[in-house]
């Protein structure tokens, strides 16, 4: 599980990893500014070593982040103000 720590003002926010067996958080993996959406391919796990793609509305940017290792990789610069995001197999 992906939680969203979107802190108030424009300042770097992160998506906290929960393992829902241990019932324990991670540690934070920062992003852009304002994070609000999340989203992963369909059938995809974070053992897989997937992609977790996250909407930061006040960057306006995508940023990828690997669900292996669990680092973010250069936001993807997507125009003002997104809110939501859909991936498509």
């Amino acid at each position: 599980m992906y939680i969203v720590d979107s802190p108030t003002g424009f300042v770097l926010g992160a998506v906290i990893p929960v393992s829902t067996a241990a019932s324990r958080a991670g540690s934070p993996i920062s992003v852009g500014e304002q994070p609000r959406a999340l989203a992963m391919l369909p059938g995809a796990t974070a053992s897989s070593g997937s992609t977790l793609y996250v909407v930061n509305i006040g960057s306006g940017s995508v940023t990828p982040v690997s669900t292996a290792t669990r680092e973010a990789g250069p936001p993807i610069p997507v125009g003002y103000l997104p809110t939501s995001i859909a991936i498509a197999r």
